[in-house]
């Protein structure tokens, strides 16, 4: 959905507002499945013992600030990445710095909103780099 927002801005075909107007239509289906899912999932019978809400948001933002890196400079490339921590022990210190690097990452992109090419390119490269990796 952002891709094709910014697609819309940088070919100055509708207003920010009205391209995310356009582009709702996309996301209800998604979050309908989601809400399903969650909802199929909820009752089956076993506890599942999983990472907290917050543990995934860490390794969310591990994960892409690590997956950028790899794409910008290709060392030590592995075809397995294990997770940087089990379930139920404590987030690394180290971690808990990549949700600011995405933040800052993300206040520049803010900073430069008015070079649209630059912003497009920037934010279509993240997501190919995400769904190539991912």
């Amino acid at each position: 959905m952002l891709v094709a927002v910014r697609l819309d801005a940088v070919q100055k075909k509708y207003a920010f507002l009205e391209s995310v107007y356009r582009k709702v239509y996309y996301l209800i289906p998604a979050i309908a499945i989601f809400i399903v899912t969650l909802v199929a999932n909820k009752d089956r019978g076993e506890e599942i013992i999983g990472y907290t809400i917050v543990d995934r948001f860490i390794f969310l933002c591990y994960s892409s600030f690590k997956y950028l890196l790899i794409s910008a400079i290709p060392f030590k490339l592995s075809y397995l990445y294990p997770f940087p921590f089990q379930v139920g022990e404590k987030i690394p210190m180290a971690l808990w710095i990549y949700p600011f690097v995405i933040l800052f990452i993300g206040y520049v992109i803010y900073l430069n909103r008015r070079k649209p090419l630059l912003v497009f390119c920037t934010l279509f490269s993240y997501y190919i780099c995400c769904r190539c990796f991912m």
